[in-house]
């Protein structure tokens, strides 16, 4: 079974069953960590025996240095490959990596930063290991996460809240909704707050914008998942 239809199998029969929600007393998943121990439980059994399924696998330890950039992150939060006694995992050309995050503080903006940040790591990955193939899964329970606000009195709209928040704001009856803008590769997006010497580009342009699912009947439960 490809390893893109066993996360969706995941998001779409496990999650809602597993995931903390008002209706649900017997929930598993309650934060990242957790999310992160859930899916990588169903993907090992998926797999099966032929394949490994680890957690915080550094990629820098694996496969070394970038020569002109450093490393955006450097622990892949789900690594799965192909066992292969006569190859060591740095050599294996049958990877999988996946990107999590589950943020239940708030911190939009901060947050959003870190959501790019996943996302040019996994760039990163594929770029050191071509024929990886690699993901990012975002799951929220808020809906200033991807719903457009006004700003308060004397703020500007942040440049970073176009790249997951709709244009829309009647969006609660809807599957599935867009961002305002695709995120772009051509362009140095900074940390919105803090350290302003924190920038990420992205390697290349996503293909299409983030898109927001439903996972409940509560609207403010979505998430995206994206093969990089």
């Amino acid at each position: 079974m490809d390893i893109k239809e066993i996360i969706k199998d995941f998001l779409d029969k496990e999650l809602l069953k597993k995931l903390e929600t008002p209706n649900n007393k017997d929930y598993d998943i309650y934060n990242e960590f957790s999310l992160q121990h859930e899916l990588g439980i169903y993907i090992r059994e998926k797999l099966g025996e032929n394949y490994k399924v680890q957690f915080e696998r550094n990629a820098k330890k694996l496969w070394g240095v970038f020569e002109k950039e450093k490393w955006k992150k450097t622990e892949m939060d789900i690594f799965v490959y192909k066992k292969n006694n006569k190859k060591e995992v740095k050599d294996i050309d049958e990877i999988y990596a996946i990107e999590l995050k589950f943020p239940r503080n708030k911190q939009y903006p901060e947050q959003m930063y870190s959501f790019i940040k996943d996302i040019k790591f996994m760039q990163q990955v594929k770029e050191k290991k071509h024929y990886a193939r690699t993901f990012v899964l975002t799951i929220v329970d808020d809906l200033n996460f991807f719903t457009k606000l006004e700003p308060k009195k004397g703020e500007e709209e942040k440049d970073i809240y176009k790249y997951f928040r709709s244009k829309e704001t009647n969006i609660s009856s809807k599957d599935e909704i867009q961002a305002e803008e695709i995120i772009p590769s051509a362009k140095d997006i900074g940390k919105p707050t803090g350290k302003k010497d924190d920038i990420t580009t992205l390697n290349q342009q996503l293909t299409q914008k983030i898109k927001w699912k439903f996972i409940s009947n509560d609207p403010t439960y979505r998430y995206y998942f994206m093969e990089i």
